[in-house]
């Protein structure tokens, strides 16, 4: 019997389709205005939203531990706009998706830079 046939002699679930189906992105409009949800976000223990993004299959979604914020007692809610990059990369058209970057950011918007430990250069700003 191939495990394609026991799951579904045994009724289990096929997570790659539920995982497909689960982040693939939605043009739905979201019910909640931006401002209430990222206030309501602010609210919350961090674990809870992780908790949640995994029974909905969306894994890999929490930063790194290293990550800290300055300042302990401070907690913030926003849209991220992540960014990859490494030394010494060049990439067609880089500048461009910076400059679309910028003009879609917003006042509830971040900048979440993955520099790959990068500690030579600073990729923008200091």
């Amino acid at each position: 019997m191939s495990i394609d046939q026991f799951k579904k002699e045994v009724g289990m679930m096929n997570l790659e389709k539920l995982i497909s189906e689960k982040e693939g992105i939605s043009k739905a409009t979201f019910p909640i205005p931006d401002k209430e949800l990222l206030i309501r976000y602010e609210q919350l223990y961090t674990g809870v939203v992780n908790d949640v993004l995994r029974e909905l299959c969306l894994l890999e979604q929490a930063l790194p531990g290293r990550i800290i914020p300055l300042r302990e007692y401070r907690s913030v809610a926003g849209f991220a706009f992540t960014v990859k990059s490494a030394p010494n990369v060049k990439i067609h058209g880089e500048m461009e998706f910076r400059v679309q970057m910028l003009d879609e950011m917003h006042e509830d918007a971040f900048v979440v830079w993955d520099t790959s430990r990068d500690d030579k250069a600073t990729l923008w700003g200091g």
